[in-house]
């Protein structure tokens, strides 16, 4: 149970009672294997079932469930004594969820969707300077779909308030470069890069 009881200026606000309750159930597995001396490949796999059921004396009610998975395939591979490289495909999520004590003219914004997420990645790990000095340097494309993003609006019913609910945006995608440095300059000292 969750209650609810605010005041503004000194005069009550909201009071509200609550009852929430969820249930999220995962299998993981990941498989990994080398498939020569110089080569691995790694598979993983996550699905997860999701079970919520949501009331408040405000008179709104939710019960969402849903299925959702994830996962990972990526194939590494050692050119050489001093670089590995990589490529790597990962999805993941969010779950889906409800905004409580919306204004009729936000009715559509409840409740909101899933948000997915897949990584397409390609990177080189280095040991450098008698490997002192350790480099990774990845390339990635990240591809976004319903992207749960907080919004927030004056209550038409209220104007001394603003609410502040979750939304899912239009997708969205994302193109960059990481370069991570660690050097071991000696025993005592280290020195890190992002």
């Amino acid at each position: 149970n969750n209650d609810l009881d605010s005041s503004y200026n000194g005069w009550p606000d909201e009071v509200m009672t609550s009852s929430y309750e969820a249930t999220n159930i995962a299998l993981f597995t990941q498989l990994d294997s080398d498939l020569s001396d110089k080569s691995a490949l790694s598979f993983g796999v996550r699905v997860e079932r999701r079970n919520a059921d949501y009331t408040d004396s405000n008179g709104d009610a939710f019960d969402p469930s849903e299925s959702m998975w994830g996962g990972h395939i990526a194939y590494s591979y050692q050119i050489n004594n001093v670089h590995n490289s990589y490529a790597r495909i990962a999805r993941g999520y969010k779950a889906g969820g409800f905004n409580m004590g919306l204004p009729s003219e936000l009715a559509q914004y409840k409740e909101f969707d899933t948000e997915t997420l897949v990584n397409y990645e390609l990177g080189l790990t280095s040991n450098l300077l008698a490997r002192s000095l350790t480099s990774c340097i990845a390339f990635f494309y990240m591809d976004r779909k319903d992207q749960q993003v907080n919004a927030s609006q004056q209550d038409p019913e209220r104007p001394q308030r603003f609410v502040i609910y979750t939304a899912n945006a239009a997708s969205s995608e994302s193109l960059g470069l990481e370069i991570d440095l660690d050097w071991q300059v000696n025993n005592e000292w280290a020195a890190f890069v992002t």
